[in-house]
Order: structure tokens, then sequence, then C-alpha cells
């Protein structure tokens, strides 16, 4: 459960497995008469004394990883569906399980919204019912949930969400891997996934509830911000995502302005 090795002839570190409960602040104990210095080669090393038994505290390291939220999750959602969000990509952890401590804004005004958050603590996902939905909305269209994160070593980031809910019959639609910005390199394909899916408040089958994606790239402009319509368009066959090939046509990303992608989920029989 636990690997020690020699770095050089004064430094030893050890791996220390997940399944030990052993975080910063852990007493860390030395047997005496097990470890000893380390061996040249070609020397006899029976005669080098070992070390004593010590015991002491472990500390973190002092440029610890930061825990990163990463949310998937609709912008928009029609309160007769159910509603969820995800948070299981978010990096930081370190190796080990991570604490996920959710809030939400509106949670003192809705006991319904109280209880999710109550029944969502230490998972990696907050839900809805459309039941729950439906007394929500009455309190606010606007869902705000705050997720907070904190790593095995006791490094925390908080980030929050927000979701506005609808009374129209509308699909979901989610982005693969949450709606984040992205470094692209135009050595390297780029690719984008969304997921749709049509709403189930009309009671059609399953096979009857299909989707259609419409993906439209913007350029930042750097003198005002303002988005400029491009003409680039995705190369994949499955409408779901958005591809590029590496080194695309002259022009695309090579000026490095940022660029914005959007996608419309629309519903069709």
């Amino acid at each position: 459960m636990t690997t020690c090795m020699w770095v050089n002839s004064t430094l030893v570190t050890s791996v220390i497995s997940d399944a030990v409960d052993f975080m910063p602040g852990s007493n860390v104990t030395l047997l005496g008469g097990v470890l000893g210095a380390m061996c040249a080669n070609n020397e006899r090393c029976e005669c080098y004394k070992s070390a004593n038994e010590m015991t002491i505290d472990a500390t973190g390291p002092a440029n610890a990883i930061v825990p990163r939220s990463v949310f998937q999750g609709p912008a928009l959602v029609s309160v007769c569906d159910n509603f969820t969000l995800r948070a299981d990509q978010s990096t930081g952890s370190g190796g080990r399980k991570m604490t996920y401590f959710w809030s939400a804004a509106a949670a003192t005004k809705s006991a319904m919204l109280a209880a999710a958050v109550d029944r969502a603590q230490g998972n990696s996902f907050f839900d809805l019912s459309n039941s729950e939905l439906d007394e929500i909305i009455v309190v606010t269209s606007l869902l705000e949930i705050t997720l907070s994160l904190t790593n095995f070593l006791e490094v925390n980031t908080t980030s929050s969400y927000s979701t506005r809910l609808t009374y129209d019959r509308i699909p979901s639609l989610v982005i693969i891997g949450g709606a984040s910005t992205i470094l692209a390199s135009r050595s390297e394909a780029l690719s984008i996934e969304a997921e749709g899916f049509a709403t189930n408040c009309d009671g059609r089958a399953a096979f009857e509830r299909q989707v259609d994606f419409f993906w439209t790239l913007f350029e930042e402009q750097p003198d005002d911000g303002s988005l400029l319509r491009t003409d680039y368009v995705s190369i994949a066959n499955n409408k779901r995502f958005f591809k590029l090939n590496a080194f695309a046509e002259p022009g695309v990303f090579c000026d490095r302005n940022p660029y914005t992608f959007h996608v419309v989920c629309v519903t069709f029989t």
C-alpha cells in the first residue's frame, strides 16, 4: 500500500495508496532499524547504521493542485422535464475523491429546493424532478447553484452555475465536458460535442423524440469585443459535433482572437 524509494543520497520519497486514510496533518512514523543510508554501487553496506524511530506531521505541497469545477448541464430547462447538473468531470482532485458541497440561492424560499440541496451533498451531481421544478419556478425563474470543491490537500474552490426555468416545452441541450473556455491549437483537430433531448412533456415515444443541431462560429473583434459571424462550417457528419481538422482553412484561429461557438437544438417530428 506504500512504496518508498531513494531519490538521491539524502532524500526518500513515499508513494501512498489512496486506500490509506492519509491527509495533510497526519502523523508519519519512520520505524527504527529499517531505513539505512543509500548504498553506493560496488560497496559493502552491512555496517551502515539504521535510522532511529521518528515521527513527523505530513504537510501539503507549497504549490498544491487547485480544484476546478466543470459543469455539464442545460442553460434553459422546461419545468415539465427533469434537471441534472453534473460536475463529475471537475479536475484537481490530486488522485483522490473530492468533497462536493452544494448550495442554491433560492433555497431559503423553497422547501423543495432546500431538500434537493441536502440530497445533493457529497454527490458529483445536482438533480431536480419536474415536480420540484414546477414548485421552484413559482419562487424564481433563475436557478443559481453554487458548488464548493475541496480536494484531499484541503484546497478549496467555489463556482456557480445558472439555469433559467421556463414553462415552454423546449428541448434540453448540454455541452459535453461543460460550456467553458478552451485553448485550441491550429496543429490539433478541434471537436466539440453537444447532447440534446426533445421534451418528454408531450407523451411521445423515445424514437419519435428527435432533435437537430445548428452550429455557428463567431469571432470576437479586438476593438470592441463584438461577435462577428464567420462562414466556417463543421466537417462532422454527425451534427451533434462541431469539428475542424488540424491546420484548417487559412485564417481559422490564426490571429489568436477569441472565438465563440453557438449551438441551437431544435425539435422536429
